[in-house]
């Protein structure tokens, strides 16, 4: 049955490189698109202990069929992470392209699963004395999520 058009809705998401425990606010300003603000905290385990961060991944989703039914999609996004371990601090940040699809129902709910190619143009880490800048290229990108639509 397919679910009413909605132009608000939070929900848990994963993926575009920032990790498992993250969120997002959706937001449809108009039929077949919605801004996907996608926000996440993560941690990493390197050799000198665990560096704990959060990231940023704010997209435009393009949908293929009219609101409120499930449907194929893509997504070009942003993505920025930042991870502190002790006095030193890393950030990175790039761009995205996903594409997927999202079921959706009656009640609200949807689920979204896609996948892509993201370009982390720009990764740099510093203690305050010594600097490192690298460009990691292109990597794949997943997200998954669930999503409650009630607007």
């Amino acid at each position: 049955m397919p679910s009413s058009a909605t132009t608000l809705g939070v929900g848990y998401k994963i993926g575009n490189g920032l990790g498992f425990l993250g969120g997002d606010i959706v937001i449809s300003p108009a039929p077949h698109i919605a801004l996907d603000l996608q926000g996440n905290t993560f941690s990493a385990a390197t050799t000198s202990g665990t560096a704990t961060g959060y990231g940023l991944a704010p997209a435009l989703q393009i949908y293929f069929n009219q609101p409120g039914i499930s449907t194929p999609y893509t997504s070009v996004g942003y993505v920025f992470a930042k991870l502190s371990l002790g006095n030193v601090n890393a950030s990175a940040s790039g761009f995205f392209i996903d594409a997927g699809y999202e079921w959706k129902w009656s009640f609200g709910m949807g689920i979204i699963v896609g996948g892509g190619v993201c370009y982390l143009g720009n990764i740099k880490a510093t203690d305050g004395y010594t600097t490192i800048n690298k460009d990691a290229g292109l990597i794949p990108s997943i997200e998954a999520g669930i999503r409650w639509m009630f607007l």
